[in-house]
């Protein structure tokens, strides 16, 4: 309820992923704009990033090569 609250009276952006599976799901809304979507999707591969070990685009695995 605050987070719709913060959405509309304040223009806030919110983001959302739901954690748990293989990979992150971006969870939106039909009336998220453009930002909000965005903002979902970089929230997304930044903790596929940090769970997976990734760094600067290489894994772990593959810089110690």
């Amino acid at each position: 309820m605050l987070a719709k609250e913060l959405s509309f009276i304040a223009h806030a952006e919110s983001a959302g992923i739901v954690l748990g599976a293989r990979a992150p799901i971006i969870l939106t809304s039909r009336a998220d704009g453009e930002k909000a979507r965005l903002a979902s999707c970089a929230v997304a591969a930044l903790y596929h990033a940090w769970a997976h070990g990734t760094a600067g685009g290489a894994t772990t695995k593959e810089a110690a090569e």
